[in-house]
């Protein structure tokens, strides 16, 4: 776990139970996973320290529980170098993504928008997720959120 390691800080703008930011960088565990408070446009944030990443592609694995569930739906992907509230850039834009509604579903995104490097990245939800109880459309789940792209 890069969190772990302190290799990579993961934070989020709030968190359900005891199902924390870091648990999206345990790749290998299908068992954990990280969910928000069921708040409107809440966040998972990587701050990659002393690096930045340029991202390529990124994967988001969904949590264990099955279809209808808190998966994730709507979202942007946003890169920065200061974490300013004012200064973040979007570099992808997913509306109505129902490949993620099941268990343990996994897919690789490509970015729309891949010529900086960035210090910090995160994905924001922008919109409902996947449950059909709507009040609990605001939470952001997911089992893993992994980055690809260069480093320097």
């Amino acid at each position: 776990n890069v969190s772990d390691k302190n290799v990579v800080n993961v934070t989020s703008s709030s968190v359900y139970s005891n199902l924390y930011a870091k648990n999206a960088v345990d790749l290998d565990n299908n068992d954990s996973c990280f969910i928000s408070g069921n708040n409107p446009g809440s966040w998972l944030q990587y701050d990659f320290k002393n690096r930045k990443v340029r991202p390529i592609c990124y994967l988001i694995k969904s949590a264990r529980w099955g279809k209808g569930d808190w998966h994730p739906k709507n979202w942007v992907i946003e890169g920065s170098n200061s974490c300013a509230s004012y200064d973040w850039t979007v570099l992808d834009t997913r509306n109505n993504v129902t490949s993620l509604d099941d268990r343990n579903a996994v897919q690789i995104f490509s970015i729309q928008k891949s010529n900086e490097f960035y210090r910090y990245l995160r994905i924001r939800q922008t919109g409902c997720n996947c449950s059909s109880d709507s009040s609990s459309q605001n939470h952001l789940m997911l089992s893993a959120l992994e980055f690809f792209g260069p480093i320097q």
